[in-house]
């Protein structure tokens, strides 16, 4: 393959990628590259289209759950609850957060991310002034800032970075895939090895990801060197996608399980929210996206410009 023909190919392999939001180095690997690891281009192969098929469900979905929060190392309180609705609609997110007790209790606050403005808004919980917090066009931070309500994206995210991207880093080695059977399901374990470097210095850690390769390859549980871990429990499917029940992060301080966060869903549905749902006016507020120009609007645009071409010309005559 020609230097021009391998450009004009890795080019339209990136464009393609953005237009469907999928990371090129995840491609890249399921294709069979990623540093020479014929393994990890099979298990990304077999892997991505599952969990791009259980992504689809979660994106289109109405969730309600309770968020315990406990042991919270180096904050105050060290427990709180916090009631938690997260509303999705393809890139649309919205999650409504209820803390139930501490001194945020008695208060809403709600995220938006939207790909054409997104924002944060908050009011007391038996009313409906809301008060904007936070205006962004940066829809990938606010998505970000999303993620740290892990429900839609926990079966296929890891570190607030989606699974098949973690996978297809470069500087991920696979050290071993292997499948059992734990209670009649089928477990597949995928132990990794990473190399992180900050400044000069280069760290390596190990970790665990534990799949459930008969459906949908959702995520059951992982372990990222020896203090951050999680387990998810899940029960009932929509169109052959595992529905989570449970939902538990924590990490190890000592011996000592701290810093825990467990989400337990009370209601799942497919029931996709409105678009208006997802806009600064569902709160009372002055909506900053404009509509489109109506056809009479383009008309006056259109015989506006024809005026002023023709008041040109005239001139220049």
């Amino acid at each position: 393959m020609s230097d021009v023909v391998r450009f004009a190919w890795l080019a339209m392999m990136l464009e393609s990628c953005l237009a469907v939001g999928v990371s090129p180095c995840t491609v890249a690997a399921a294709e069979g590259g990623n540093n020479g690891q014929p393994e990890k281009a099979a298990l990304l192969k077999e892997y991505v289209p599952a969990a791009d098929r259980m992504e689809a469900v979660y994106r289109n979905a109405t969730i309600e759950a309770i968020l315990h929060q406990e042991k919270w190392k180096w904050r105050s309180p060290e427990n709180t609850t916090i009631h938690v609705v997260v509303k999705t609609r393809g890139e649309a997110i919205r999650v409504e957060q209820r803390p139930l007790d501490g001194e945020r209790a008695g208060f809403e606050f709600v995220h938006v991310a939207h790909p054409v403005a997104s924002f944060s808004v908050s009011a007391p919980s038996n009313s409906n002034e809301y008060a904007l917090d936070a205006l962004s066009g940066n829809y990938t931070a606010a998505v970000e800032e999303a993620r740290l309500s892990k429900i839609i994206f926990a079966p296929t995210t890891i570190l607030e970075m989606r699974i098949a991207d973690f996978l297809a880093l470069p500087e991920l080695k696979l050290l071993d895939v292997s499948h059992t059977e734990e209670d009649g399901e089928e477990i597949a374990t995928v132990r990794f090895e990473r190399e992180v470097r900050r400044g000069d210095k280069t760290r390596r850690s190990e970790g665990v990801l534990r799949f459930l390769p008969k459906r949908s390859w959702a995520l059951r549980e992982y372990r990222i060197g020896n203090n951050m871990q999680a387990r998810l429990e899940y029960e009932g499917q929509i169109d052959g996608v595992p529905i989570l029940k449970t939902a538990e992060y924590w990490r190890l301080h000592k011996g000592e399980r701290v810093n825990i966060e467990r989400y337990e869903v009370l209601d799942f549905t497919t029931k996709v929210a409105p678009e208006d749902d997802f806009t600064l006016a569902a709160f009372g507020l002055q909506d900053v996206r404009r509509p489109a120009p109506s056809f009479g609007s383009w008309l006056v645009i259109a015989l506006g410009a024809a005026i002023l071409a023709i008041g040109i010309g005239l001139r220049l005559y």
